[in-house]
C-alpha cells in the first residue's frame, strides 16, 4: 500500500499536483519537510507569478525544461520568506523585502544577500536531513503521482523527475551520487562547520 500513499517524507501532497505543474515535482521531492508547497512553489511561477530580479520567470507548466533551476531559486526565495514569517500571498518584490528588512533592522541588505541567505538556509536544512539519514534516494515522489491521468486538463502529463533532479542538483551544488551539498558549496556559503560535519575534515 505504500506505493499509493501520496506523500513525500511523510507529508501528504497538497492540491498542487505535479502532473498539472511539472516543476512542482522537484520541489516536493527535495523539500526538507516533505511535499510542502511553501518550500518552493514553481506551480505559482508557472501561473505567472515572477520575480525577474532573481531570475524566477514563468514557463510552460507542462515542460520539464529549466524547472530544476527555477525550483532552486524558488526554494532560496521561500526560505527567506519563511524565515521572516512573511505571508507568501503578498508576493512582494525581493527588492522590497530587502528594503523592509534593512529599515526594520538598521542593517543594509541587498537582493543578492537575501538570496544567498535563502540558499544557506535551504542547504543547512539539507545537511541536517542528511545527518538524519536522508540520501539522494529520498528525493522521490510516490508512484501514484508519476502515473498519467486518463482524462482532464492534465491528461497524459507526468514530470521527468530524474531530469529535474539533475538540474536542481547542478544549480544547488549538490553531489549527484549522495545528494549531499558538496563540500565546496558549503564552504562558499560560509557553512564550514556543516561541511566538516557532513564530509569530514
Amino acid at each position: 500500500m505504500e506505493e499509493y500513499a501520496a506523500h513525500v517524507r511523510g507529508l501528504e501532497i497538497p492540491m498542487h499536483d505535479p502532473r498539472a505543474f511539472l516543476g512542482q515535482a522537484v520541489c516536493y521531492a527535495t523539500s526538507p519537510r516533505g511535499a510542502c508547497h511553501l518550500q518552493g512553489d514553481v506551480w505559482l511561477v508557472d501561473l505567472g507569478q515572477e520575480f525577474p530580479e532573481v531570475e524566477i520567470t514563468s514557463g510552460d507548466r507542462f515542460s520539464d525544461e529549466g524547472k530544476g533551476y527555477v525550483a532552486a531559486r524558488c526554494q532560496n526565495l521561500r526560505s527567506v520568506y519563511n524565515s521572516l514569517i512573511m505571508c507568501q500571498f503578498a508576493n512582494v518584490s525581493v527588492k522590497l523585502i530587502a528594503d523592509m528588512l534593512s529599515h526594520a533592522t538598521g542593517w543594509s541588505y541587498s537582493v543578492e544577500e537575501l538570496m544567498r541567505a535563502g540558499r544557506r538556509i535551504f542547504d543547512l536544512k539539507r545537511c541536517f536531513n542528511m545527518k538524519l539519514g536522508d540520501t539522494a534516494a529520498s528525493d522521490r515522489l510516490p508512484k501514484i503521482v508519476l502515473e498519467p491521468l486518463k482524462e482532464g486538463g492534465t491528461q497524459g502529463h507526468v514530470p521527468d523527475l530524474s531530469r529535474q533532479l539533475k538540474e536542481l542538483y547542478e544549480a544547488r551544488g549538490w553531489d549527484p551520487e549522495t545528494g549531499k551539498p558538496l563540500k565546496e558549496t558549503l564552504v562558499e556559503l560560509g557553512l564550514e562547520d556543516a561541511a566538516r560535519d557532513l564530509w569530514g575534515s
